[in-house]
């Protein structure tokens, strides 16, 4: 079949909302602490302050990951007890190497109308216009994401990048690939993305 990232038919991305409790203390014992207890310790870097210690409930995170709610990438931490809500990006997930379960989360608090760097799924589209794919060869992703510059209120799950028109062999760079409004790519360097693989002639 052909080659693909995750993404869903949704075209803008929903965030994923978690409770949150505040945590004054770091280090490794605190956290296996609150392993212990059923919570994951999350840290939000912020550009202003120092980072935003919370826990979450390991059970929530789980029913979260399952559902895929977390593909989007965008969290939104709810502080419980308050009004408050941190909007974040997932940066980096810490799993335990043995058992694959997230044990800490690492994000980026962004503000309403911000731009912020992510990483895009790549849709490819329109395979049956592909002379090459149609006598048998299939769209290869070199590249399954590529890093954009997004408004934080408008996140697209996938950028499109269609193969109309390719032969076996022939090949499709970033710069092939359509950008909705407002959506930049981070890097000048034009990267070799698809290629239509298979037997010529």
């Amino acid at each position: 079949m052909y080659e693909s990232s995750y993404y869903t038919d949704e075209q803008y991305r929903k965030p994923c909302i978690l409770v949150g409790q505040k945590r004054e203390t770091t280090g490794t014992s605190d956290a296996k602490k609150l392993r212990n207890e059923g919570a994951i310790p999350v840290a939000v870097y912020t550009r202003e302050a120092s980072a935003l210690l919370f826990s979450v409930s390991q059970k929530e995170l789980e029913l979260a990951v399952s559902k895929r709610l977390l593909d989007s990438r965008i969290l939104y931490i709810k502080v419980d007890g308050s009004e408050q809500v941190v909007k974040s990006v997932i940066k980096c997930v810490h799993r335990n190497p043995i058992t694959e379960r997230i044990i800490s989360l690492e994000m980026q608090k962004f503000s309403d109308g911000e731009r912020i760097r992510m990483p895009l799924n790549v849709k490819v589209i329109d395979h049956l216009l592909s002379p090459g794919v149609k006598k048998g060869g299939f769209p290869y992703l070199h590249h399954r994401t590529v890093d954009c510059y997004c408004d934080s209120a408008n996140i697209p799950n996938y950028v499109q990048l269609s193969v109309t028109g390719m032969e076996v062999g022939d090949v499709k760079y970033s710069s092939d690939i359509v950008l909705p409004d407002g959506i930049t790519l981070s890097t000048f360097n034009n990267l070799r993305v698809l290629t239509v693989y298979g037997k010529k002639g």
